[in-house]
């Protein structure tokens, strides 16, 4: 009975041993690493792309949950059990996604290191058994060619002795030692034959034995170094596709887990089913304020007091009988369809709300008694309903203290067991009188903000208004920082000591009241000749961008957050500053967020201009002030304070995602 063969078994082959021994075998060998190194190489291209590609999508959805969430709470008044607090709770689970995708993206950077250094390690290995294998073959050609020309003039010499003897044994020859005889020729003949087969047959023997040792020993050794090279390398990039297809799974199953906990916490699925539309309406028209239209009163007819005397009073004329009962029928009919309208609402679902709605409606539409209509009491009724009326109370909901706690997601700090400190994105702006948790009852509270914020701007100025007030882009960047950077950017590479030199004071006071007068004009910021922008113009408008920030009524990284930063810079490790600040950053409302990653952006692209003359520490001192703000004293405070900055510029492009940094 045949037992099966094993795939080691199968190298030791009569065939494949004959392969190994040919003189072909260093270059099939050879090649055969080559191609999985080159395999090698492919797979961590493929994961490094893979990883560059996950995280590039991770910041992307994380600000957009963040943009979307800032937008929900500044516009909108989150009620629980409402559509609104569900869209954002569902949203927030791209949020917790990241939270697996993180330690993926980690251990993907992991694998591609690896994948790197296994190629570099093998490639070297490579050539030096390549060389080693030509240099051994090298001996061996050259020992046989020179045995060869031994063979060569061992023959040409016996050819010679053999012409000697059959010439004319009388004959002499001329040589450079004089005349020789024939016997004198043949003993010379036969000295240097001796010589030249005592030197062929010794070339002979150790190009044989060089020969020998290279098919004995030397080619086994090496072709056993390549055969375990290969089998290393593919074992260790077969454990690498492993641990590829390991964690790729765990990203997958921790997604899902998210999505829908198997832990009993509310799915992503629950919660948008949850909602309770009818309740949200409700919440909104009882917190609504109702307010009287002045224009829809009606104007009551009184007879001035000099013409009682004088002018008789109309008597109306009795109506028709038959008209009269005809139109009693339209009525009636009229207040039995919306009678039977309202029912139909009411068992739809909306009874709460449309019924609170209709039923003052009701009360003042009715038919009198006797079956006709009192188009003017009618009016008054309507028309009388003011703010002082009460909706009828509807039973409270309960606190939210009393409903279950949102689960809190599991901590993943990396596929293989590490530890990583875990970012979180740009928190939302709240402002002002957009309190998620005032109550509904207050009347006080306005829902169209955008009104309240166009006011606002256009009773101001553009200096000293909030970010969020301004006109801005859609990543709520003031258009007049960018309008500001574009102008320095496009005519000032050739400036030198941007923001470090003083323009002309009065120009540049001039041009603030013009554009204080017309915030919405950013116009008013272009030259009036863009062929010729002098050095003054852009030093001009450097310190109208430094004002703009300075004058802000909150500096762009926030009181808030101003001592984190500054302890964050006398931080000694690197790696720990870096991170602290960019925890920083991701905790900044969306438009001081923004706004910084363009002004970072610009600072970096004035380093690169050589004329300028402008490093980070430079840009650092006159920019300090502007965006952190607080007293400062002493000189160590000041080096504190500028260091924040240097090191904002140094990591922004590991912050921030720029196309052209």
């Amino acid at each position: 009975m045949a037992t099966a063969t094993s795939s080691a078994d199968l190298l030791n082959e009569d065939k494949v041993k004959s392969i190994l021994a040919s003189d072909s075998s260093f270059g099939i060998l050879s090649q055969r690493l080559k191609q999985s190194i080159k395999a090698c190489d492919e797979f961590a291209s493929f994961i490094a792309r893979k990883c560059h590609s996950e995280q590039r999508y991770s910041k992307d959805v994380l600000r957009t949950v963040n943009h979307c969430d800032h937008s929900i709470t500044s516009n909108n008044i989150v009620v629980q059990g409402t559509f609104i607090q569900n869209l954002q709770k569902v949203i927030k689970f791209d949020e917790k996604i990241n939270s697996v995708r993180d330690p993926y993206i980690s251990a993907l950077q992991n694998m591609a290191n690896q994948l790197e250094s296994l190629v570099q390690h093998f490639t070297n290995i490579r050539k030096q058994l390549k060389e080693k294998g030509n240099k051994a073959e090298r001996e061996v050609s050259d020992s046989i060619n020179m045995a060869k020309k031994a063979r060569n003039r061992y023959w040409n010499l016996c050819t010679e002795l053999e012409k000697v003897r059959g010439s004319d044994k009388n004959q002499t020859k001329i040589t450079l030692q004089g005349r020789k005889t024939y016997s004198q020729q043949e003993e010379d003949l036969k000295a240097k034959i001796k010589d030249a087969e005592d030197d062929y047959n010794k070339k002979a023997n150790s190009s044989q034995r060089l020969k020998n040792n290279l098919v004995k020993t030397i080619r086994p050794n090496i072709a056993d170094e390549f055969k375990n090279l290969i089998i290393e390398l593919d074992y260790a990039m077969q454990i690498q596709l492993q641990k590829y297809s390991i964690y790729t799974e765990s990203l997958i199953v921790g997604m899902g887990n998210q999505v829908n906990p198997i832990n009993g916490s509310d799915s992503m699925k629950k919660i948008a089913t949850s909602s309770d539309l009818e309740k949200c309406l409700y919440f909104y028209l009882k917190g609504s304020t109702v307010k009287t239209n002045e224009a829809l009163q009606p104007v009551e007819f009184i007879r001035h007091p000099i013409v009682g005397g004088i002018l008789p009073k109309s008597t109306p004329k009795p109506p028709n009988s038959a008209n009269s009962s005809r139109m009693n029928n339209i009525n009636n009919n009229n207040n039995n369809k919306r009678d039977m309208s309202i029912a139909s609402k009411s068992t739809v679902g909306g009874a709460a709300a449309a019924g609170m709605v209709a039923g003052g409606l009701i009360s003042s539409t009715v038919s009198s008694p006797n079956g006709s209509v009192n188009s003017n009491k009618q009016s008054q009724n309507i028309l009388s309903m003011n703010t002082n009326n009460k909706l009828p109370q509807i039973p409270s909901l309960g606190s939210t203290d009393s409903l279950p706690p949102v689960p809190v997601p599991p901590s993943y700090t990396s596929l293989d067991p590490s530890s990583s400190p875990k970012l979180s994105g740009p928190r939302p702006l709240n402002l002002e009188g957009n309190d998620s948790t005032l109550s509904f009852t207050d009347n006080s509270i306005k829902f169209n903000s955008d009104i309240s914020t166009n006011n606002i701007l256009n009773n101001g100025k553009l200096f000293g208004t909030p970010l969020e007030l301004l006109d801005a882009n859609d990543e709520a960047v003031p258009l007049f920082v960018i309008k500001c950077i574009q102008i320095i950017e496009t005519f000032g590479s050739n400036t030198e000591g941007i923001y470090r030199l003083s323009p002309n004071k009065i120009s540049l006071e001039e041009l603030i009241i013009q554009i204080d007068n017309d915030p919405h004009n950013l116009s008013l910021l272009d030259p009036k000749d863009p062929t010729n922008v002098s050095s003054e113009y852009i030093y001009i408008i450097a310190s109208l961008l430094k004002k703009f920030f300075a004058l802000l009524p909150e500096p762009l990284l926030t009181n808030e957050q101003r001592e984190a930063y500054l302890q964050a810079a006398e931080l000694h490790d690197p790696i720990e500053r870096q991170t602290k600040i960019h925890q920083l950053v991701f905790e900044l409302p969306d438009s001081n967020y923004f706004t910084l990653r363009d002004i970072l952006g610009h600072f970096r692209h004035l380093i690169e201009f050589p004329k300028v003359r402008m490093d980070s520490k430079n840009i650092s001192i006159v920019w300090a002030n502007n965006l952190i703000g607080g007293n400062f004293e002493s000189r160590e405070e000041l080096e504190i304070q500028q260091r924040v900055i240097e090191d904002l510029i140094a990591f922004a492009p590991s912050i921030f995602t720029y196309d052209d940094i």
